[in-house]
């Protein structure tokens, strides 16, 4: 499968202005009617949404602020969640698409963060009493629970990352992975309000007691939770990374750690496997998607050993007693055996075999990031604990709970992630060596098919190589091949790869070391939308390894000063971590307890122990 030059041509910039205003109406209608819900429900009229709250409220146990919110936000989650799985294998299967509305995927992901957007909204217009303890303040009289400010704020965020993109696109050009900027910051904003409605069952629970509901309600969340932090790794999945293969552990350690020991510290023994059933239910549906509209099926991370692992601790260290001691064993174990266990699943079910010589500079880091993440995640189930603690509005505040990590020191540890990742992500191109090419051509035009071998020079360059492979996409699927040793520097690729027509792309890709990606181009064709020149190479010909990313992502403008980079990259990072404080700030202010003030005026004589007394 091709595609045409003049499609490509189209799509290299921002979104053209009529589908830029379709998107425009289509929010301001539902924002429009999200306004008129909030209005008749507060107003007293009341409205069908509220009406179905109700209905829901009876049969689950739970207030009506929650029984209809937290299934939408699923349902929209759903949406979501399925066109992002769908959009980075289209992209990488067919390349740049011709604007927002020309992609499918698109539509599904639109649709779901207008639905999250709606969530928010709809939770703060059905908030009635009983509401919990401590309940948001948006005006004299309007309280809403803490919950629902968070999934409108965490989906206002990530909507606001689809204007942001196609901004982002007119500055600097596209970038085409997984991990830009924009793209992070909107699953970024998908994942907050997930946590908003994870906030959102715990006052659930504080409110409507020890149900069944609430808790099957949590559970289904935490499994979304862990699914939409595993997009990130999609690239890792889909077998075609764009930055160092240490990230992929590094995350799936961070990820482990925070999202289940967060969830152990609030569900009961056993829950963590009700958790990773949704969450593989999930992938499994993805999957299936996919696989029904002809497109490349991302792999599935093991996870389970993470899971099991969390479990057995809590069973020696029971995070109800010794909340801390489970926090950091979790989090050291998930780092260590949890790390060896995707080792082995990746040789067994991953399109990329983690190499023996990555555990060297694996374990150490993800022993950290593992302590580290599970601190941030033992803060996390304390607070989402403490809001659940059963009670309503004008209660007394419930006894309090083991301590677990202060808020410093859970700080600490997500800006030891952080920093972790910050280190790991980043690639470098400090390889510096050529490849003699050779070439065994069958087919023609869009079919044409080269057997490669390549000499290196020097012969040691790619000795101990992470991965040294042939990789080809964008002419209609994903082919990878590796490059097998049959002499000293001479390598053969293990099959036949694309080199024709105006979609397919193959490069040579060297992953040395650490951090270290270069490239050597095999087949790139023109692509006038950039505009970039045909790089095709000759049977014979010498080609130097340059930096990956310049092959790669050739849509990046190249003429782009770099204050206007680093302004632009701080501007976004600015962006999330905001999202972070404001959800962080809420959370904490959801679960305060309130002191008892001592009285005022002197004390009485004997001191106030006797007094009281």
């Amino acid at each position: 499968m091709s595609r045409s030059l003049e499609g490509l041509a189209a799509s290299a910039g921002g979104a053209a202005l009529s589908q830029v205003v379709i998107v425009f109406v289509a929010t301001m209608v539902m924002f429009a009617a999200v306004a008129l819900v909030i209005w008749r429900e507060a107003t007293g009229p009341g409205t069908f949404v509220g009406r179905a709250a109700d209905r829901l409220a009876a049969a689950t146990g739970m207030p009506r602020w929650a029984a209809l919110p937290v299934p939408l936000q699923v349902v929209s989650v759903v949406l979501a969640g399925v066109g992002v799985y769908w959009d980075v294998p289209y992209h990488y299967d067919l390349g740049r698409d011709e604007g927002p509305l020309a992609n499918p995927s698109h539509y599904l992901m639109f649709i779901g963060l207008l639905g999250m957007v709606a969530t928010g909204g709809i939770a703060i217009a059905l908030a009635r009493k009983p509401l919990p303890r401590r309940a948001f303040r948006l005006g004299p009289s309007w309280r809403v629970p803490y919950g629902a400010v968070v999934i409108l704020t965490g989906a206002f965020f990530g909507f606001a990352a689809f204007p942001m993109d196609d901004v982002w696109h007119r500055m600097f050009g596209q970038d085409v992975t997984l991990w830009g900027p924009t793209h992070v910051l909107l699953l970024g904003g998908a994942l907050f309000a997930l946590l908003g409605s994870w906030l959102l069952c715990a006052e659930a629970r504080q409110v409507a007691g020890h149900g069944r509901w609430p808790r099957v309600f949590e559970i289904t969340v935490v499994g979304w939770v862990v699914l939409c932090l595993h997009a990130y790794l999609m690239e890792f999945d889909l077998g075609g990374p764009q930055f160092p293969l240490l990230a992929n552990p590094v995350l799936l350690t961070a990820f482990a750690a925070i999202a289940l020991v967060a969830a152990r510290i609030r569900l009961p023994r056993g829950s963590l496997l009700a958790v990773f059933a949704i969450y593989m239910g999930l992938r499994l549906v993805v999957v299936a998607f996919d696989i029904a509209v002809g497109r490349s099926v991302p792999h599935i991370p093991l996870v389970l050993g993470a899971v099991l692992i969390v479990e057995a601790v809590a069973l020696a260290l029971p995070p109800a007693r010794r909340r801390a001691a489970f926090a950091v064993t979790s989090g050291l174990l998930v780092g260590t055996l949890g790390v060896l266990a995707e080792f082995g699943w990746s040789h067994l079910a991953m399109p990329i075999a983690w190499p023996a010589d990555l555990l060297a500079a694996a374990l150490p880091l993800c022993a950290v990031v593992g302590v580290a993440g599970a601190l941030a995640g033992a803060w996390l189930g304390e607070r989402l604990d403490a809001v659940a603690a059963v009670g309503r509005a004008g209660d007394a505040p419930a006894p309090a709970a083991p301590a677990g990590p202060s808020a410093l020191v859970a700080g600490l540890g997500l800006a030891a992630v952080f920093a972790a990742c910050g280190w790991a992500i980043p690639p470098t191109d400090t390889t510096h060596g050529s490849a003699t090419v050779t070439l065994e051509e069958s087919g023609s035009g869009d079919d044409r098919v080269v057997g490669l071998s390549l000499r290196v020079h020097p012969a040691d360059l790619a000795d101990d190589a992470t991965w040294f492979t042939v990789f080809s996409w964008q002419g209609g699927g994903i082919v990878r091949e590796e490059l097998t040793e049959v002499g000293d520097g001479l390598y053969r690729a293990t099959g036949p790869v694309p080199a024709g027509g105006t979609g397919w792309k193959t490069v040579v890709r060297l992953h040395t070391g650490p951090r270290d990606l270069v490239a050597l181009p095999v087949y790139l064709p023109a692509d006038p939308g950039i505009p970039a020149p045909a790089l095709i190479a000759e049977d014979g010909a010498t080609v130097d390894f340059v930096a990956e990313q310049d092959l790669l992502r050739r849509e990046t403008r190249g003429d782009v000063p770099s204050w206007m980079w680093t302004l632009g990259y701080l501007s976004v990072a600015a962006v999330f971590l905001l999202m972070l404080g404001v959800t962080v700030g809420l959370l904490a202010r959801a679960s305060r307890t309130r002191r008892k003030r001592p009285p005022l005026g002197p004390v009485p004589l004997g001191g106030g122990r006797a007094a009281t007394a």
